[in-house]
Formats: structure tokens, sequence, C-alpha cells
């Protein structure tokens, strides 16, 4: 029985009446988002726990470079990217297409 009133409210509608509004609030903020594409400096809580690695890219790579970066594990010089080019070259990546939103 339950389902079926279910069911009912959501194609015929619940039966309630929308009065009024007591309060709107609305917020305007600029829209900037953070995504993958070039080297994004790490912010200073996360950079002091040392529990992550943010290679220093300057090309398109990135996503490449946590791969090669997951793999390798470099003991020296993890956030070069020179350590994992070597390592590029090995990925086939013929016919991917990288989306970046700059």
């Amino acid at each position: 029985m339950l389902i079926i009133y279910i069911v009912n409210s959501y194609f015929i509608g619940s039966g309630y009446i929308f009065k009024k509004w007591d309060v709107l609030t609305v917020v305007i903020t600029k829209y900037s988002p953070t995504s993958g594409s070039k080297y994004i400096p790490t912010p200073t809580l996360l950079k002091n726990r040392r529990s992550l690695l943010n290679i220093q890219n300057n090309d398109d790579n990135c996503f490449l470079y946590c791969i090669a970066a997951t793999i390798l594990r470099p003991k020296k010089n993890a956030t070069r990217p020179g350590s994992y080019k070597p390592l590029l070259s090995r990925f086939n990546i013929e016919g991917t297409i990288f989306f970046y939103f700059y």
C-alpha cells in the first residue's frame, strides 16, 4: 500500500500545496575550479603532512606522471618529472584523449 502511495505521489502529486517562503538566501561567488593540468602548489596543511606526492610538471602529462609514480616509486627526486619520463614512453596512449580544463 505504501509503494502505491509513493508511486501515485510521484506521478500524480502529493497533494501538498506550497504557500510561501519565509526566507530566501542567494549567495553569488566566483566559480574557479581546480582541475588536472599543470603543476599546482600543494596547500601548506597537506604539504606538512608529507602524505602525498605533487609532481612539479609544466606539461599536460600530469595523469601519466601519477600512474608512473605509482609504478616506479622513486626514492629521490620524486616530485621531478624527469624521474618518470623514461617510463612514459612505455605507456600505450595512442588514441586516448585527455580532457584538461583551464
